[in-house]
């Protein structure tokens, strides 16, 4: 199978594998007399409107305008990983997404602001900038770093993945669907009824190989939703489906939707929402098409390597080493007599697998069999699955992540396989759960696992605390690389007074190694920022989420 082809399961909210799923989903449903040709050319003809069928299958430029929100971290950022957390959510404003379908292109621009209390104050106030293309098999990016708003804006190829990913989404939209459909190359499936709302369904696979479905209303022959399959580094294959609702007329003529909803099969979370303001139709001039095609530098760019991640290997005190990891997510090892903890799983397989390498260096032979993970954030647990694969048992608090744990694990991967599917331990995940406090001792060591205390950031999170050493590692109380500003820095020194540690070294997934009094320090500074962020929006008149800080870092 082509490694870029997207294949499809159906029934969104099963919970089932994808192959469990399509075998439910086929069950509910009986054959249905239309072809899926004459499925497509139905709606041709109800989205052309009074314009006509021709007016969608000839189009050549289709921009849509509007705004919208995205589920911070694919629902895995909140507070808790309950399925009743409360939401993050970012602010889209400004979008404008044009699709040249004579050309195979497409351009999205969007100014994307984080909708709650984050650590890097202008993604909170200004947000960041999104400006992405695909010209056929090229893509790439214009844009700086959106975790530091001065610098330089640098134009850079995207890799095949993010080909596969915009070809998906120049795709996902009722004229895009169509036009596809009757394309030459296309393959098309048995149009089968859904037996609960009546929907016609049809499989589709795009000349490029892409395999989605596409429900049809009966009443209407417009597109009802399209799913489809793609690669998650914490959910496994991941079923998205987007919803078309709100469908008027246009002055063109064309009947389009005003909304459209993004779900996916991991708690049926809304992974982003759009307010359609206006569409235009061929409205791009000549000039305004050329522009959209892909650079020759870009065009004569390799392809981006996947990056060299860095691990350096520091012993901080007898039996702990801090890994610190050039991707920004570094891991501490405490060294017990026969057998290695490791404190954190960040960002991704690559980088836990480099971690892994870089501790098998320091102490060859001698395994590595258990994974303490912080919190559930999904940026905090990119390696969980590697480091099931690798058969460690996982400490977490007992909280919501016991749950959280054995779920993503279980998760397959059979369509964009990973470590864990590979190693075919997908369901194995062994699991010591922490309530409050956990000590890990023998003779080499005692290493409290400690439940942090007061964290408006996350509820359910660990630190560890090495006594003989004074260190404390943790994730996400800290971090001196990119944050600026802070709104739970009381919780580092909450969680110090709480349990009556005594630290003097901070060990944390995020930036370096500092002294406790050193983090102490920035938790100040950080919080000011927050709080001079607050008086700025207020005396502007506008409301920002946090604001004003409550927790000012008062008595420390």
């Amino acid at each position: 199978m082509n490694k870029h082809t997207i294949r499809v399961v159906a029934m969104l909210a099963t919970g089932l594998t994808a192959a469990a799923s399509l075998s439910a989903a086929s069950a509910a449903l009986a054959q249905s007399a239309p072809s899926g040709n004459e499925l497509l050319e139905r709606a041709a003809t109800a989205l052309g409107g009074i314009a006509g069928r021709s007016a969608v299958l000839g189009m050549h430029t289709l921009t849509l305008y509007g705004f919208g929100e995205n589920n911070a971290q694919d629902g895995g950022g909140n507070v808790s990983a309950s399925p009743h957390a409360p939401q993050k959510r970012t602010d889209v404003d400004g979008i404008v997404r044009t699709i040249d379908y004579d050309n195979g292109r497409m351009h999205l621009q969007q100014r994307q602001v984080q909708a709650f209390e984050f650590a890097i104050a202008a993604l909170m106030a200004t947000g960041n900038e999104v400006n992405q293309s695909l010209d056929g098999d090229v893509a790439w990016n214009v844009g700086g770093n959106p975790f530091n708003p001065a610098a330089p804006v640098r134009t850079a190829r995207a890799s095949n993945e993010q080909v596969r990913a915009r070809r998906i989404e120049m795709l996902d939209n009722p004229v895009s669907i169509v036009r596809e459909g009757l394309a030459p190359g296309a393959q098309l499936g048995g149009v089968l009824t859904d037996s609960q709302t009546g929907d016609q369904v049809l499989d589709l696979t795009t000349a490029h190989g892409d395999h989605v479905t596409v429900a049809f209303s009966p009443r209407t022959h417009l597109p009802d939703w399209m799913r489809w399959v793609g690669p998650h580094p914490v959910y496994g294959d991941l079923t998205y489906t987007t919803w078309f609702t709100g469908y008027e007329p246009i002055v063109d003529g064309l009947v389009l939707p005003f909304g459209y909803q993004t779900t996916c099969d991991y708690h049926g979370v809304v992974l982003s929402e759009v307010y359609v303001d206006k569409y235009d139709v061929n409205a791009l001039s000549g000039a305004q098409r050329d522009a959209m095609a892909a650079p020759a530098a870009v065009r004569a760019a390799p392809l981006p390597s996947p990056p060299n991640i860095r691990i350096d290997a520091l012993q901080v005190a007898p039996h702990v080493w801090y890994m610190h990891s050039s991707a920004n997510g570094s891991s501490t090892v405490f060294d017990f007599t026969d057998h290695l903890t490791v404190f954190e799983a960040y960002g991704s397989e690559a980088n836990f697998e480099a971690i892994l390498r870089k501790i098998h260096e320091v102490f060859p032979g001698k395994p590595v069999t258990q994974l303490i993970i912080s919190h559930h954030h999904l940026d905090h647990t990119g390696g969980l699955r590697a480091a099931v694969a690798e058969g460690l048992t996982v400490i977490t608090n007992r909280g919501e992540n016991v749950a959280f744990v054995r779920e993503v694990t279980s998760r397959p991967a059979r369509m964009f396989p990973d470590l864990l599917q590979k190693k075919g331990r997908v369901g194995m995940v062994k699991i010591i759960p922490v309530d409050d406090k956990l000590v890990l001792e023998d003779a080499n060591l005692e290493v409290d696992v400690l439940r942090i205390v007061g964290d408006s950031h996350m509820s359910d999170a660990l630190g560890a605390y090495v006594p003989s050493a004074h260190t404390f590692s943790e994730g996400d109380l800290m971090d001196d690389t990119g944050w600026d500003a802070s709104w739970w820095g009381n919780s580092y020194p909450d969680t110090v007074k709480y349990w009556h540690l005594q630290v003097n070294e901070d060990l944390p997934v995020h930036g370096h190694m500092h002294t406790y009094a050193e983090m102490m320090a920035l938790a100040k500074k950080q919080t000011e920022t927050s709080e001079a962020l607050c008086a700025k929006a207020d005396q502007a008149g506008f409301a920002l989420p946090g604001c004003p800080v409550a927790n000012t870092m008062a008595g420390y």
